[in-house]
């Protein structure tokens, strides 16, 4: 960044975990303005946010088109990469 970032009552600093494995069946919040449902056909014009849980690497592997370095996360109706 050029400047430094301003913080306030309700936008601070996210601590990161020191570790870059991820535990089995971890809650992962997420947010973003990406496609809702498989209908759409435009982006939302609001930010909206959701919890889903991160599959292992084992499932990973075994139903979806595996990459190294992603993680495979489901919530009851998609998933974040193409199941086999």
């Amino acid at each position: 960044l050029h400047e430094s970032l301003v913080f306030g009552d309700f936008i601070d600093k996210v601590k990161l975990p020191e570790s870059n494995e991820l535990p089995l069946c971890t809650p992962c919040a997420f947010a973003g303005w990406g496609v809702i449902s498989p209908e759409a056909n435009k982006l939302p014009r609001v930010l909206r946010w959701n919890t889903i849980m991160i599959l292992s690497a084992e499932e990973n592997r075994n139903n979806s088109n595996y990459v190294s370095n992603e993680f495979l996360a489901i919530d009851n109706k998609f998933c974040t990469c193409p199941l086999k």
